[in-house]
This record gives structure tokens, sequence and C-alpha cells, in this order.
């Protein structure tokens, strides 16, 4: 009985001193978070590229202790976001070319912020390049045959 009792204090430590590291982890991993993507403030996208790959190198290559890896993902993923939050920005503001006038200077139109999913964007995209090369058809002269080549 006094043996069982030792034994499930020392269980009950172990499982105290887990939870402990399992804590300071998540602690760790949150901070990281946050410090991730406050550093992406203030660097360029290519400069904010440029790290993602190094870091994304030093994973794939390996060799760094469990906890530098997990450090290096957290930023990782700071920086992807901020990345793909700068593109957003960016498409927000290309414009679309949607025709050439009769002088031909091109006529454009703002993008639109659309809540589109990728599928719908995917099929206007695809609506456009039918549209594109109809157009291009239509504007391309029949083959020349041998009597209008005297």
């Amino acid at each position: 009985m006094n043996n069982r009792r030792g034994i499930t204090g020392k269980l009950e430590a172990i499982d105290r001193e887990v939870l402990t590291r399992m804590a300071n982890l998540m602690a760790k991993k949150s901070k990281a978070k946050q410090d991730s993507s406050e550093q992406f403030e203030g660097l360029e996208f290519e400069e904010a590229l440029a790290s993602l790959e190094s870091i994304v190198r030093r994973l794939e290559d390996g060799g760094s202790s469990l906890e530098s890896s997990l450090e290096d993902y957290s930023q990782a993923v700071g920086l992807l976001k901020g990345c793909h939050q700068q593109l957003e920005q960016v498409e927000r503001r290309i414009e679309l070319l949607s025709g050439v006038d009769a002088q031909g200077n091109p006529i454009s139109q703002a993008q639109a912020d659309s809540t589109d999913s990728l599928q719908q964007k995917q099929e206007g995209r695809s609506q456009r390049r039918t549209a594109d090369s109809s157009r291009a058809k239509k504007q391309t002269p029949p083959p020349a045959t041998g009597e209008e080549l005297f």
C-alpha cells in the first residue's frame, strides 16, 4: 500500500512537470506569433519573402532543436500571413484592362473588392480568356489563296 502511494505521488509530480512544460511552450508559441506578426511590419514584400525562404531552408536542412524549429515555424507563419496581406492589398489596387477605345488607348477600370471564391474567380478568368480568343479569331483574316496572289 505504501509503495502504491509512492508511485502515485511520483506520477502526479511527473504530470505536473509535463503540464508546466506544455504551458511554457504554449506561452512561447503565443509570444512568437505576436513577435512574427510585429516583425513583418515595416518589411518590404521582397525582404519578408527572402526571410521566409531562409527559414524554410533552415527547417528543411534540419539539425535544429525542436524548440528552435517551432520558433522558426511560428515566425514563418507570421511572415507568410503578412505576405498574403500585402498581396491582397496590391490586388485591390490593380486595374483591369477592359478593352481598347477607337484611338487604340487602353480602357481600364479599378478592380472591385470582391468576396468571390477561388472557383468563381477562375470561372471569370476562363470567360475573359474565351471572349479574348473569340475576338482574336474574328480579327484574323482568312488565309490567302492562290488567286489572291496574282
